[in-house]
């Protein structure tokens, strides 16, 4: 026959949890690492997209002529011009000396150097892009080769207190690792091979780019790298190779600002959770108060635990819906609270008639080989 349970607790349980919970000494620590970018691959279909169309831009740069003039010893001269020959007209102390045929000799004469160069506007943004889509690249690398490191969470509560009688104290540590999901949901694990192949064909392009007369060009020339906001110059509004590596470009601006920020979290808690890690630091010591080697008597502890452990948790369900801003009636807790009881209840009660269903089960077959033998 079932025991009636008292909800009342004892004056000595009661003034044994208020001198606990009043004298909890607690600190909580709490990390997360998570790289939101390092488990989506969108920016590849992109990046494969592009690829192609700035490889046209590097292959067939867009150059420009550009004159230079210096005034160089008359011996290092290649090529006389009628620019130099106007120029010396007008800056005579050039001139070392006139022969007696008026045959000018000069010391110095100006001369002008003719170069086509893809050190342009539009050539430096391209360079720019291709050095922060390498920048990316490396990134993403390096996020792919400690990619479960990146997932993780932990947390540590070290607590210490006194119950009048006893000092007590707790150490708990706890870590999670998240098992990877692309965006699909599928097992990263078993997708990771295909996208580091297809990271590998972009890298393809990003090598030979790197070994292009474009790239060395600019790198020889010291080319400044470009800065938004960009320029709209007529080859980057209608050229439709600039067009799709501006997509690029846009892309990664908003890419970093939102995605490539680490989402970790490092943190000393709040009150509320630090009062919920409190809870379960006295429900911890009620357990380890209970045992004993009478199964009898370690019951009754429990028994006599549990009204305070119910009475504590009822009072930190409700502080914690009302800190969330969550409305709950009397009659709504209530609910809940016997919602879950008779849950329970049928649960067992299930499990008696499972019970008592093989017992009249085997007693029959008893009855029935006894029989066979009268």
């Amino acid at each position: 026959m079932a025991k009636t349970f008292n909800m009342e607790v004892s004056k000595a349980l009661k003034k044994k949890t208020s001198t606990f919970n009043r004298k909890i000494e607690a600190n909580m620590h709490y990390t997360s690492e998570y790289n939101g970018s390092a488990i989506s691959f969108d920016w590849l279909n992109i990046f494969e997209l592009v690829c192609p169309y700035i490889d046209k831009i590097v292959r067939n740069p867009r150059m420009a002529l550009i004159s230079e003039e210096s005034v160089v010893k008359i011996e290092k001269a290649r090529k006389i011009t009628v620019d130099s020959v106007k120029d010396l007209t007008r800056n005579t102390r050039y001139i070392d000396e006139i022969d007696e045929n008026n045959n000018v000799k000069p010391a110095k004469i100006l001369v002008v150097f003719n170069e086509e160069t893809c050190n342009t506007y539009e050539g430096r943004l391209i360079y720019t892009l291709i050095k922060n889509l390498n920048i990316f690249l490396t990134k993403k690398e390096q996020e792919l080769e400690g990619f479960e490191a990146r997932k993780k969470k932990e947390l540590e509560y070290v607590a210490r207190t006194d119950t009048g009688l006893e000092l007590v104290g707790i150490e708990l540590r706890i870590s999670t690792y998240e098992k990877p999901k692309d965006d699909s949901g599928k097992d990263l694990t078993s997708s990771l091979d295909d996208v580091k192949k297809r990271i590998k064909n972009i890298r393809d392009y990003t090598n030979s780019w790197d070994k292009s007369a474009f790239m060395k060009a600019l790198i020889k020339a010291r080319a400044p790298l470009i800065r938004p906001p960009i320029s709209k110059t007529n080859l980057i509004q209608k050229n439709a190779n600039f067009q799709f590596a501006m997509q690029l470009w846009n892309f990664l601006q908003v890419y970093n600002n939102e995605n490539g920020i680490k989402n970790n979290l490092d943190t000393e808690g709040d009150q509320l959770i630090k009062g919920l890690l409190n809870d379960s630091f006295l429900i911890d010591y009620f357990i380890l108060d209970s045992i004993t080697k009478s199964k009898k008597e370690q019951k009754e502890n429990l028994s006599n635990y549990a009204t305070q452990i119910i009475k504590t948790q009822i009072k930190r369900v409700v502080e914690l819906l009302l800190s969330t801003g969550i409305k709950i009636t009397d009659e709504e807790i209530l609910k809940m609270i016997l919602g879950e009881l008779n849950e329970e209840k049928t649960k067992r009660l299930a499990g008696t008639m499972d019970v008592q269903k093989k017992f009249k089960s085997a007693m029959e077959d008893y009855i029935k080989k006894t029989k066979e033998y009268l």
